[in-house]
């Protein structure tokens, strides 16, 4: 009965030892909510491999990744505590934080933004002075802005080109000739397009100072105040996540698949890869800001006393 009284005890002290010295936090996971500003694929490959490979439960986080779409709204799925943390387009920010100035960004995914107008290579088009005299596929107001501001730098007169109206799916209407030159983005119609086999010449905006940094992370004040921890924390593995998804192409596809099954492997490493160089220039770390080239972007709406990011989470992980 003593042995077996000593054994006992003996156990509990190495149970409590092995707690306390194992590695294995205490302390509960914090729950995030991460609202994407678009139905899962390859633009968000950085958050997925951060969840797949444990980086965020590394980090002490429990993520959940909500998909976005048509009909979501993400700014007001943050300002009304839906989500903690959201992923916007520079243009969804800007008009955010004019109507409610309550956020603030403190990375961007993108040092290069991923829409782009493309040809086939037998038309010649490589360039905006060669749209004069061609037909434009417009698909929305917004690539028509798009459009407009690379004639407007490229030097090109408005009057010079043909501007045709046509809904998202309707692609083919380039391929049959009907029209010369389409909208879209790097790793979206871009990867259809070459994978139906078709050559491209791609026209990307922001060469003519069209579009600035895109994926922009974007959080309410009182939340970045109040819990810069887990920002940082979230920022760090992120970070991680986006590293490990340019080292690693391949693997990062297989997950893609996972997350978005309605394309196969391929599709998914075409669009990876793509998307790579816009993510990881090789200039600065991934999820940079620069102050001079953010203000640029943001025009009036930055402040002087308030450029409307805060680059503090972005020193403390690239220290």
């Amino acid at each position: 009965m003593r042995a077996k009284f000593f054994m006992l005890i003996v156990l509990l002290l190495f149970s409590g030892l092995t707690a306390g010295c194992g590695g294995v936090s205490a302390q509960p996971a914090t729950d995030l909510t991460l609202q994407l500003n678009w139905t899962h694929e390859a633009e968000f490959a950085g958050f997925y491999m951060a969840q797949e490979k444990g980086f965020y439960e590394d980090a002490g986080l429990n993520v959940t990744i909500n998909p976005g779409g048509l009909g979501v709204d993400e700014y007001q799925v943050l300002l009304n505590g839906k989500a903690d943390i959201a992923v916007l387009t520079l243009n969804e920010y800007i008009t955010g934080v004019e109507a409610d100035d309550a956020t603030t960004a403190f990375g961007a995914v993108f040092q290069l933004p991923p829409p782009v107008l493309f040809s086939l290579a037998e038309s010649g088009i490589k360039s905006p002075a060669d749209f004069a005299g061609k037909r434009l596929a417009i698909k929305d107001e917004g690539w028509r802005q798009i459009f407009h501001d690379v004639l407007k730098n490229a030097g090109v007169p408005l009057d010079a080109v043909e501007e045709v109206d046509v809904n998202f799916d309707q692609m083919q209407l380039l391929f049959d000739g009907e029209v010369d030159v389409w909208s879209g983005y790097v790793h979206d119609e871009i990867t259809d397009a070459r994978l139906a086999g078709y050559d491209l010449n791609l026209i990307f905006p922001y060469e003519y100072g069209v579009g600035s940094y895109e994926g922009i992370l974007t959080a309410k004040k009182d939340f970045v105040s109040q819990s810069p921890d887990v920002i940082e924390r979230f920022f760090r593995a992120t970070q991680q996540g986006w590293l490990y998804a340019v080292e690693n192409p391949d693997e990062t596809a297989e997950i893609l698949a996972k997350w978005q099954p309605d394309h196969d492997v391929n599709f998914h490493r075409t669009a990876i890869n793509a998307l790579i160089p816009l993510v990881d220039t090789g200039e600065h770390p991934i999820g940079w800001i620069d102050e001079a080239r953010w203000r640029q972007a943001l025009g009036s709406v930055a402040k002087e006393d308030d450029p409307k990011y805060t680059a503090d989470f972005l020193s403390a992980i690239n220290q």
